[in-house]
């Protein structure tokens, strides 16, 4: 290609109308001062015709110190015959700024004195987009944020709801074992008195100088009327139904506990989902003999990377819906396995089903079925929640007059 010098007429008026009506700012600088810009960089800067020829470069940005930085960015790089593209805020006549895409490169690499060329683009808009992005993802975090604290909260309330439904299962269940164990230290309080009292008569003997056998025949028909030798066996068999009765009421309050815990810091973790279910089985231990028949089909499955306390809630949330599905005495199986890299779990019930025009709603916050005051219409919603930051999918099939089943599955490794 000809070079400027031995360019054709022609090739120079084409590069003239390319210069006077590029879109972006062209400028010529050298020996620091401007030398030629074309119309489009007049009206960007805000410069009346050429009167900004044979200025300093520097009236062009916002301080000495702005134009030095990019000096010592662009120096090495122009001598070497290389492009400089930078963005930055750059000054206009009257004052004002603007962000500007700055592009430039030597006129000639042999012959220093003949300048720097420089393009510039206004990016203002862009900036101004930019800056907007990030103010709205900075706004959108802070809502996650908001959002990520009230579910913790809806799912502490609805923890909290199921609890108190099932109070009276519980206080029940908890009862029974504190029943016996009443029962039992009254019983023990007689066998202690019983031996205390034959305790009593060894010692009277011992104490009394030469006694005689019929002083022990009297301790030994003693011994007959108490019945010593039942005594001491049946002292061991209330002694281990009070321990555990107790073992049983402790099992229950602690499954309450880890499942109204607050969790929202709980950290991922690899488990046996069984546990999980069982434990949702052992706080609805209350209700479940009474009306139900607990049939589990658990298949060998590997530990999963979960939230276990969450899981607990998704499945005592899909069992106490069961059980009040369920009129009379019924049946709910519980069956578990593994297909490729996901578990799933099935929880079916032989209640009375759900009518065709409720099962798109049922996982609708706040859509319930149910009368007024036996449910807040959020248990599902809430398993449906937590099984979908768990990567998860829960569906569900039903048929009035025949049950209901849900089926959760599982991935057994979270995505990183």
């Amino acid at each position: 290609m000809d070079s400027p010098t031995q360019a054709s007429p022609q090739l120079l008026l084409e590069f003239q109308a390319l210069f006077d009506n590029a879109s972006v700012g062209i400028l010529l600088t050298a020996d620091r001062k401007i030398q030629r810009y074309n119309p489009r960089f007049g009206e960007m800067f805000r410069f009346k015709g050429s009167e900004a020829v044979g200025t300093l470069g520097t009236c062009l940005y916002r301080s000495d110190e702005e134009y030095a930085v990019l000096g010592k960015l662009a120096g090495p790089l122009l001598s070497q015959g290389k492009s400089v593209r930078q963005e930055l805020y750059m000054r206009r006549a009257d004052g004002s700024d603007f962000w500007a895409n700055l592009i430039g490169y030597v006129a000639d690499p042999s012959d220093p004195t003949r300048g720097t060329w420089w393009i510039i683009e206004d990016r203002s808009e862009v900036k101004v987009a930019e800056e907007s992005l990030k103010k709205s993802y900075t706004e959108l975090s802070e809502t996650n944020i908001k959002l990520a604290a009230a579910q913790s909260r809806l799912v502490q309330s609805e923890k909290l709801a199921a609890i108190g439904l099932l109070a009276g299962g519980v206080a029940h269940e908890i009862n029974n074992p504190i029943g016996f164990i009443n029962s039992n230290l009254g019983s023990l309080k007689t066998y202690v008195d019983r031996m205390l009292s034959l305790i009593d008569a060894y010692e009277k003997i011992q104490l009394r100088p030469g006694a005689s056998m019929s002083d022990f025949a009297t301790v030994n028909a003693l011994k007959t009327e108490l019945d010593m030798a039942y005594l001491k066996g049946d002292v061991v068999d209330l002694m281990d139904e009070c321990r555990s009765g107790l073992e049983r009421v402790k099992n229950i309050v602690q499954s309450l506990k880890d499942f109204s815990q607050i969790d929202s810091d709980e950290t991922w973790r690899k488990v046996n989902i069984h546990q999980g279910i069982d434990a949702a089985l052992n706080v609805l231990s209350g209700e479940l003999p009474q009306k139900c028949e607990i049939r589990k089909a658990y298949g060998e499955v590997a530990e999963i990377e979960c939230r276990l306390s969450q899981l607990k809630q998704v499945f005592v949330n899909l069992l106490a819906n069961a059980v009040h599905a369920i009129d009379g005495h019924g049946t709910i199986s519980i069956c578990t396995g593994s297909q490729e890299d996901q578990v799933w779990i099935t929880v079916s019930d032989t209640g009375s089903g759900i009518a065709a025009e409720h099962l798109p709603h049922i996982f609708d916050p706040f859509f319930t079925t149910k009368p007024v005051g036996k449910g807040t219409g959020l248990g599902l919603s809430v398993a449906y929640s937590i099984i979908q930051n768990h990567h998860g999918r829960i569906e569900v099939t039903s048929q009035v007059g025949s049950g209901t089943t849900f089926r959760i599955c599982l991935p057994f490794n979270q995505p990183a």
